[in-house]
């Protein structure tokens, strides 16, 4: 394989041309008929021609969608696995949007993703440069176009690596301000790719795969300090988590690959890091003042310098769940540096809602203050959480009035004293998951994958990703 050339290989890529969305668009106030959906809904009558659950207030408008695969099940090793709509990433050091896409990563430049990409038509995911045209379903999923695309799988990516009998591969993803993608998988170690876009729809330029890891790489993140750069390559097995830091300053990467400068636990390690909680589940970055909160194996949220993690040093603070019938479940980063944190039901009952805080840690001196509130407005199971333009979203779990349990977001202002409830109906549960008898259901692909907000100017954009679709609306300000 020629590595040095797998970049602008987009030519072998066949490009079909874009049709309409599957799963209609949602309207506001008035119900969108579904003309183009396949299937039946969860009462066994067909999809087509039904109305899909309008949208109302708080929303402004639905701006865009960047994945719709409502009519495609797991499909494997045939051009492209299945694209669902996942983790979203913004690197505004340069102004790019990251979204998985299924298995991929695609780029997208952050300026004129809502103004811009988002008008247009979706493609067909045979415009993707993946190598092969994508096969075994029709129609093929449809995907915003990206500017760039890492899939591991790709001989463009220059990877290494044989078909194995799985769904998922791409684990986690993070990038830094050279322009490097960092992309960890399950099966084929982990690596690094450049984003050139320097035209659009190209795959990311090889840089590095490195295959040989003392664990799996569950999460990737990284870290620039003290004018280096480095991969956090974590595994978040319980009972057996460890990370390992490796230096990625030098880029072309030396011959011999990136060294790993640290790998924890070891003998000598601090006390800090032991066995269990050495693992990295989840995490959020704040740049401005180089902390990175990580909740780790012993379900602990602890927050560090950038250098003090790198060099084994002691967080600024440790939270442990409120009791040992909860469990932190994710984590964000506002504009300002606060870290709001999810809390939810032990593992065993892990999506059953039950009555849960949001919780707010602001810098205070040298540490931070962990604030909670009973914001919720009843029983829900939170799962993922972001913070950004005002507002803390938290995507999860919650009964309806007969005790349906159904999926479920909870949005907050928090620009006050404390976080105030912004009610947003039943429209989640309706549009995305439980449609009601006489309406249209977008299927059994669609759930909750990922949660973002991200302000552009004056404007806060909620982006999200339901596995089957990626969607994105417009907030009023929230000041």
């Amino acid at each position: 394989m020629n590595r040095a050339t797998s970049v602008l290989l987009l030519s072998l890529a066949l490009v079909l041309p874009a049709s309409a969305q599957r799963y209609v668009y949602p309207a506001k106030k008035t119900p969108a008929p579904c003309t183009n959906c396949l299937g039946k809904n969860a009462f066994g009558v067909a999809n087509k021609n039904l109305p899909t659950w309008p949208y109302d207030v708080p929303f402004v408008r639905h701006t865009g969608r960047y994945v719709d695969s409502t009519t495609t099940g797991n499909v494997q090793n045939l051009g492209i696995r299945t694209v669902r709509a996942g983790t979203v990433r913004v690197n505004k050091a340069r102004n790019k949007i990251y979204i998985t896409l299924g298995e991929a990563v695609g780029g997208y430049p952050l300026d004129t993703f809502f103004s811009s990409v988002l008008a247009r038509p979706m493609i067909p995911v045979s415009g993707l440069p993946v190598g092969k045209v994508p096969s075994g379903r029709l129609p093929l999923e449809l995907v915003a176009k990206p500017d760039s695309l890492f899939y591991a799988e790709s001989p463009f990516s220059g990877w290494v690596w044989e078909a194995v009998d799985t769904q998922r591969v791409l684990t986690d993803f993070d990038s830094d301000d050279r322009g490097i993608v960092y992309a960890g998988t399950y099966q084929l170690g982990w690596g690094l790719a450049r984003d050139l876009s320097r035209v659009s729809g190209v795959a990311m330029e090889y840089l590095v795969q490195v295959e040989s890891t003392p664990h799996v790489a569950n999460t990737v993140i990284a870290l620039k300090t003290g004018g280096k750069y480095y991969a956090v390559v974590s595994q978040n097995t319980a009972g057996a988590g460890m990370h390992t830091i490796y230096d990625v300053s030098r880029i072309p990467v030396p011959a011999a690959g990136p060294q790993p400068i640290v790998s924890r636990p070891t003998a000598k390690q601090s006390p800090l890091w032991t066995l269990r909680n050495a693992g990295i589940v989840t995490w959020a970055k704040y740049d401005a003042s180089e902390r990175l909160a990580i909740l780790d194996t012993a379900g602990h949220v602890r927050i560090f310098d950038y250098a003090a993690f790198v060099n084994g040093g002691a967080p600024r603070v440790d939270f442990a769940p409120s009791s040992t019938a909860k469990q932190f479940t994710d984590l964000a980063f506002d504009e300002s540096g606060v870290l709001w944190l999810a809390e939810g039901p032990g593992a065993r009952y892990a999506s059953v809602p039950t009555i849960n805080v949001l919780y707010r840690a602001a810098v205070s001196g040298a540490t931070y203050v962990k604030a909670a509130f009973n914001a919720y407005g009843g029983a829900f199971a939170p799962q993922k959480i972001a913070a950004g333009g005002g507002y803390v979203v938290v995507a999860g779990r919650a009964p309806d009035a007969k005790g349906v349990l159904g999926s479920e977001l909870r949005l907050f202002r928090a620009t006050g004293a404390a976080p105030r409830l912004v009610p947003t109906g039943d429209f989640i549960r309706r549009y995305y998951d439980a449609a009601p008898a006489g309406y249209a259901d977008p299927g059994p692909y669609v759930g909750t994958w990922g949660v973002s907000l991200i302000a552009q100017g004056t404007t806060t954009y909620l982006l999200y990703s339901a596995g089957g679709l990626g969607d994105v609306y417009e907030l009023p300000p929230a000041f």
